[in-house]
């Protein structure tokens, strides 16, 4: 991972206090769940399993989200927000904003390997 995804990753994940959880329906994220591409090698994996959120960065540890409303969710450890639209999901934390593209799941898994394959290869990113 380079040092800029390195940067945005360690950003996503500040320690901040506790926010309150909102009213929201989790059935109402199902829409929005799938990968979004941060940068040309790290992709956000968002997925939800009953009433519990999940966003799993490339190459981090999986961080439980929770819903402030119909379309954002927030972390308890962190003092990032997810905003959710139709095409992308924008990364807020403090003034940090980040738009990251959805993509499908194939794709996000592919440019994954190819990481992987470049990291166990010792090879450089080809840009």
């Amino acid at each position: 991972m380079g040092l800029i995804q390195f940067c945005l990753a360690a950003l996503l994940f500040l320690p901040v206090p506790s926010q309150a959880q909102t009213s929201a329906d989790a059935t109402d994220f199902d829409q929005y769940m799938g990968a979004y591409q941060v940068t040309p090698a790290m992709f956000l994996w968002i997925r939800r399993d009953g009433d519990r959120f999940f966003v799993h960065p490339t190459g981090q540890p999986e961080h439980e989200a929770i819903p402030k409303s119909a379309t954002v969710l927030a972390f308890a450890d962190a003092p990032t927000e997810l905003t959710f639209s139709d095409k992308e999901v924008l990364l807020r934390n403090g003034n940090l904003e980040r738009h990251a593209a959805r993509v499908t799941a194939e794709f996000a898994k592919n440019m994954e390997d190819a990481l992987a394959r470049r990291i166990k290869g010792n090879q450089p990113s080809p840009a």
